[in-house]
């Protein structure tokens, strides 16, 4: 890769759209010369491409990149690696037996179909002596061993205020939409973002946006970072909260949408949504909202009400299966 920044890239024999089997010259980023025969240089690279189609580099629309990189050294815990219960058992103890004692069990990934709906109980029947986690694919839902909650801080003589569900007076093990709360705990470390930067690399990928809701103008200012160190390999769009509003582009991390993510049981009030959205169109930001409930969708489009034109994105529409009324709008959602 070095050769191929200092002397640039020719493509052997790559199938190109319209032009046939040719090779291509490329030159401080820029396709220089297209022909049936280029002679290599001394200071080029050369790739063969024997025959293979020559795409233009992918986008990946819709990814959370810390996360994707903590999942890189984290257990597979869900479909369609695992599917029953007795797997996923087996697959976290033979974790467990290469760990050193006290180190953290990682699993992401998990669906209820695999063993239904996980409290610590079913974690300390597979694992007891090491502290566990495993991240149900939604996201939004942690569930913790005993050991993991006595790595924390937590046991059961202890009642405290933190935002484990309680089940009775004790605490179940889960943990709903509490990240910014994990981190603080677990004294989080951002993982590098090389490892999944070349994995996505290899895919042909290289453009990213990131969707995290959470992101601010530090996670701006983090990527911007790796990009510089040679880490993070993609250009980045970069959704987040209204601290990105004011935040400058550079050449490979811009701004994305202004991100809401709804939740059913505790949506925002209206107007300082649409307080908020006009603030971000004023920064030339448009929005989006995660929605997986009608109500959830409908709220979303209430802001249409007022006159502010923007953009919506809507993603893993579902139907809620009650009725809700969304009281302080005055509107209805209801399912079947």
């Amino acid at each position: 890769m070095d050769l191929a920044a200092r002397g640039g890239m020719l493509i052997r024999g790559a199938e190109l759209g319209g032009h046939g089997i040719v090779d291509l010259r490329i030159k401080a980023d820029r396709i220089e010369r297209i022909a049936g025969y280029l002679q290599r240089r001394p200071d080029e690279a050369l790739i063969e491409a024997d025959g293979g189609a020559l795409l233009p580099g992918l986008h990946d629309h819709h990814l959370h990149l810390y996360s994707l990189a903590a999942s890189l050294e984290s257990i597979d815990c869900g479909p369609p690696r695992v599917r029953e219960a007795a797997q996923l058992a087996r697959i976290l103890a033979d974790a467990a037996a290469e760990r050193a004692p006290g180190q953290w069990l990682r699993g992401v990934g998990y669906h209820s179909s695999v063993a239904g709906e996980l409290t610590r109980d079913e974690l300390d029947r597979w694992v007891a002596d090491f502290p566990l986690r495993i991240q149900h694919r939604s996201g939004r839902l942690w569930i913790f061993n005993s050991a993991g909650l006595r790595a924390l801080g937590l046991d059961d003589a202890r009642r405290g205020d933190d935002p484990f569900e309680r089940l009775g007076q004790r605490r179940s093990g889960r943990l709903y939409d509490a990240d910014e709360w994990l981190r603080k705990q677990l004294k989080h470390t951002a993982p590098g973002l090389g490892p999944i930067s070349r994995l996505l690399a290899s895919y042909g990928i290289t453009g990213l946006t990131d969707t995290t809701p959470s992101n601010t103008a530090d996670s701006l200012a983090a990527f911007e970072s790796a990009c510089a160190e040679g880490a993070l390999l993609q250009a980045i769009r970069v959704m987040g909260d209204a601290s990105l509003d004011e935040a400058a582009d550079g050449d490979r991390v811009t701004r994305g949408e202004h991100k809401f993510h709804l939740h059913e049981h505790e949506l925002p009030e209206l107007g300082s949504l649409v307080a908020a959205i006009r603030r971000s169109h004023r920064h030339r930001r448009s929005v989006a909202f995660h929605c997986v409930t009608r109500t959830e969708l409908v709220f979303a489009l209430l802001h249409w009400r007022w006159p502010v034109p923007y953009e919506v994105t809507a993603s893993n529409t579902r139907a809620s299966r009650r009725t809700n009324c969304c009281r302080r709008c005055g509107s209805l959602a209801s399912a079947s």
